[in-house]
């Protein structure tokens, strides 16, 4: 994670630097962060996780992403921008050529699981099948990002974005298996 960070803060900076050279006036920088923030991919955290929530300590870039948006804001001075940043979670919906596609690697699994002939095993740890998760449609997505990019309200805060149901991979594995025909 360490190693993340320096490169997607140099690429936020970059972008920004880039916009302002070339003239353009930026109203509202939107960014896309995650459960990372929460310090999900370190194991169980609190669910559902709140936009008032402590940050996780990190290293972890979205965290100094928002300290960049924040500072370059105040910086440019009267031309300065505006920031939101969306947290979605588990993003679920069309994500073509995306190796970032939950549902397109649970089809690739199903179907080597498939053709080798073994059952539909879930992949992951024993607490990652009994936790809660979240998952944020891509649909619903895009709608908060527009929202996001002229909501006056959506200034300057950090919201949540997810569809609202809770769900175990304990309870839905099955589910997921019978779709796919496979015990």
């Amino acid at each position: 994670m360490a190693e993340s960070v320096a490169p997607n803060v140099a690429m936020l900076d970059h972008a920004l630097e880039g916009l302002r050279a070339a003239g353009a006036r930026l109203a509202r920088v939107v960014m896309i962060g995650g459960g990372k923030s929460y310090g999900e991919h370190l194991g169980p955290y609190k669910t559902p996780a709140k936009e008032s929530d402590p940050r996780h300590l990190g290293p972890i870039f979205y965290n100094d992403q928002e300290d960049l948006l924040r500072e370059r804001g105040r910086r440019d001075g009267r031309d300065g921008f505006s920031w939101t940043v969306l947290r979605p979670d588990i993003v679920i919906g069309p994500s073509l050529g995306s190796p970032m596609n939950l549902l397109t690697s649970i089809a690739v699994y199903a179907a080597l699981c498939g053709q080798d002939g073994v059952p539909l095993r879930f992949p992951g740890t024993r607490e990652a099948y009994t936790a809660l998760h979240q998952i944020t449609d891509a649909d619903l997505l895009a709608e908060a990002t527009a929202w996001a990019l002229t909501g006056g309200t959506a200034a300057e805060a950090i919201f949540n974005i997810t569809n609202g149901d809770l769900f175990r991979w304990e309870h839905l594995w099955p589910r997921v298996a019978g779709l796919f025909d496979m015990p």
